[in-house]
């Protein structure tokens, strides 16, 4: 432990400023490396914007999937007329056997 110090010369408050500085240069080595970091991370965003698509493609794209919508809603509504078709061919064809065994 340092002995207390009741009067300060001059060479004591030079030792002490030398430290106070060599703490503030500590931290501002600190200070560059968070710099560094946010610099990174701000390129690392630049870019990830970069590859978002652009208004032109998303227009083109929700375009492409109304038009695979409508032909799905269309395949659907045939393969519902078809076997609405089916069941009434099969119940007709039913009706006559069961008519023609009675």
């Amino acid at each position: 432990m340092e002995r207390r110090m009741d009067n300060w010369n001059d060479a004591r408050l030079d030792e002490l400023n030398g430290r106070v500085d060599d703490g503030f240069k500590k931290v501002d080595e600190r200070f560059d490396k968070v710099d560094e970091r946010f610099e990174e991370i701000e390129s690392e965003m630049k870019a990830g914007f970069a590859k978002t698509a652009s208004k032109e493609e998303l227009k083109e794209v929700k375009g492409e999937l109304k038009y695979l919508s409508g032909r799905i809603d269309r395949l659907l509504h045939a393969l519902m007329a078809t076997i609405t078709f089916g069941i009434g061919v099969f119940g007709t064809l039913g009706g006559v056997v069961v008519a023609l065994l009675s």
